[in-house]
């Protein structure tokens, strides 16, 4: 492989992530999936995630040198993120001693500026205070952004 591939393979999105896992593992997932979306809906959020599952084989060597297959399935999860009154998930923010890491959720474009993210603040409670991490959000109308503290979350 080539600079040049490398370079072409960085601008092509990733597509979504798929997590290999068994028939027990999916039947959990969608039970959680399905309480958490009834606790949102019960709280006045919107949006939906969506499990889908495809039957699939994996085949590998263990240590040991013998062959295994695995079955299971391909499960990927699609949706649309959570709203609340107008005001959508756009990352959350992890601060650590080394510095301050954006997760951004999948598919979502990063675009917030390093300026715009404060350690300790968090604009629902005008609280400054030691954080581990803080969420960003922003309203769907106005484009305001604002960060907002864990607990402020609940």
């Amino acid at each position: 492989m080539t600079l040049d591939a490398d370079a072409s393979d960085a601008a092509v999105p990733a597509g979504p992530r798929v997590w290999f896992l068994t028939g027990e593992e999916v039947a959990a997932t969608r039970t959680k999936l399905a309480k958490l979306h009834q606790r949102a809906t019960a709280k006045g959020f919107t949006g939906r995630i969506d499990l889908t599952a495809v039957p699939a084989t994996r085949h590998y060597h263990s240590a040991g040198g013998l062959d295994v297959t695995e079955h299971g399935f391909d499960v990927t999860l699609t949706g649309e993120p959570p709203r609340y009154r107008g005001w959508r998930f756009v990352a959350a923010v992890d601060h650590t001693d080394g510095g301050t890491i954006l997760r951004y959720p999948p598919g979502a474009d990063p675009t917030v500026a390093n300026d715009q993210v404060r350690p300790g603040e968090c604009d629902h409670c005008h609280t400054h205070r030691p954080r581990r991490s803080t969420v960003l959000v922003a309203h769907d109308d106005t484009g305001q952004l604002l960060q907002v503290g864990r607990s402020c979350l609940k």
